[in-house]
């Protein structure tokens, strides 16, 4: 009788520690959820980079493990894609960016670099999977910012918009900015990219 006693304990105990460790589970996911909300409410209010002002100084590494500085493109006019492995849309655009990426060069001296949010690791592996399955050739410089811990990313797309852009002329200073695709900077830059070789006055200062 005892020995039943004392596994009718046991078995109380167990549904109790497994009560509370769900509990606590529970808890921090909720914690971890309504952080997120707050996050996202403050990404939503935060206002964007404003154009004609200096660009924000930033830290990020390569590929290949280089670190990188917004000094390191000084006399350079340069493009940073802010794109994600996760983002659909991204991968959808890739052809386009690729398309434009030597007309930007050749006709406005215009550096195209994509900025991811993940690992080296799976921006590689990423990479290699729309060049097997999407036959694209992704030649482009690509910098890290694992899930935005550098700054880098929040500094220059505050609202955490994907794929997003960034025009830096090459004297530091932001040219325009916005959603790749849908927003009217966009449209225009792409227009002048894809025009005529002759640089219109919009490109000119970008030099």
């Amino acid at each position: 009788m005892e020995s039943i006693w004392n596994i009718s304990l046991l078995l109380v105990w167990a549904v109790v520690l497994v009560n509370l460790l769900l509990t606590l589970r529970l808890v921090r996911w909720r914690r971890a959820v309504i952080h997120e909300q707050e996050q996202a409410a403050t990404r939503e209010a935060a206002p964007e980079l404003a154009v004609d002002t200096p660009a924000p100084a930033f830290r990020a590494r390569t590929l290949t493990g280089e670190l990188v500085r917004l000094a390191t493109y000084t006399g350079h006019s340069v493009l940073f894609l802010f794109v994600s492995p996760r983002c659909g849309s991204c991968r959808l655009k890739l052809p386009l960016l690729t398309k434009l990426r030597p007309l930007a060069k050749e006709r406005s001296g215009v550096d195209f670099v994509l900025v991811s949010d993940v690992s080296a690791a799976e921006t590689y592996a990423w990479v290699e999977s729309i060049r097997e399955e999407d036959k694209v050739e992704v030649d482009f410089p690509i910098l890290l910012d694992p899930q935005y811990r550098s700054g880098f990313m929040w500094a220059y797309n505050p609202r955490g918009m994907i794929p997003y852009f960034c025009l830096i002329d090459a004297q530091g200073i932001v040219q325009a900015r916005g959603l790749v695709g849908t927003e009217e900077e966009w449209s225009r830059l792409q227009r002048e990219w894809e025009g005529p070789t002759a640089l219109s006055p919009f490109l000119h200062r970008y030099r």
